[in-house]
């Protein structure tokens, strides 16, 4: 796996799939949305891009919280390279970048930067100043863009099972106040011990 910064560019004039987010903890939707990647630019004989953020937008948008995180960068990158990904592609979030449009960012990144084949989503992920971009944005707009689009729906992943790192982190903490020795976290979808 390759990682780049946003002052790069993939000058691979092939298949380029991408993904978008900050993918901490990989939980199970996130495997689904990466393998889903994978899984199809190794089909096409392309090239699979994870698009994510540093430091996590929450921590410029909201400078008085801190976010936590349930991995370290490299715990994450290990994970990214062994799920099959081939570029992690870095930006750096600024105030200034928060607010560039849905439209610019679509714009300046995916087709300028990045020259993508095709784009996969998470059916509840938005991107762009307020958050304006998300599926329905990409399909009103389709015809501006010279990419697929692809949504992964909240019923591919599981619908009885309500995935957020929110929930992790509580089923953690239950963990500590517990304190069990082991612990299977399903939402994660590994095993995690704890001595």
């Amino acid at each position: 796996m390759r990682v780049i910064t946003d002052n790069s560019s993939i000058n691979d004039s092939g298949y380029n799939i991408a993904t978008i987010g900050y993918f901490d903890g990989i939980h199970l939707g996130h495997k689904k949305i990466l393998n889903e990647l994978v899984g199809q630019a190794q089909k096409r004989n392309g090239k699979s891009i994870l698009i994510t953020f540093w430091p996590h937008p929450r921590n410029i948008l909201n400078p008085n919280t801190s976010v936590e995180l349930l991995l370290s960068n490299d715990d994450k990158h290990l994970f990214l390279k062994n799920i099959g990904i081939d570029y992690l592609y870095i930006i750096e979030f600024t105030k200034e970048f928060s607010k560039i449009s849905a439209h610019s960012f679509i714009q300046n990144y995916i087709i300028e930067k990045l020259n993508i084949s095709k784009l996969i989503i998470g059916y509840n992920h938005s991107f762009g100043h307020k958050r304006e971009g998300n599926f329905n944005f990409l399909q009103k707009n389709i015809e501006k863009y010279n990419f697929e689009i692809q949504e992964i729906k909240k019923k591919e992943i599981d619908n009885k099972l309500k995935i957020s790192l929110a929930k992790i982190f509580y089923l953690l903490e239950q963990y500590y106040l517990s304190k069990n020795l082991k612990i299977k976290v399903l939402l994660v979808g590994i095993k995690m011990e704890f001595i």
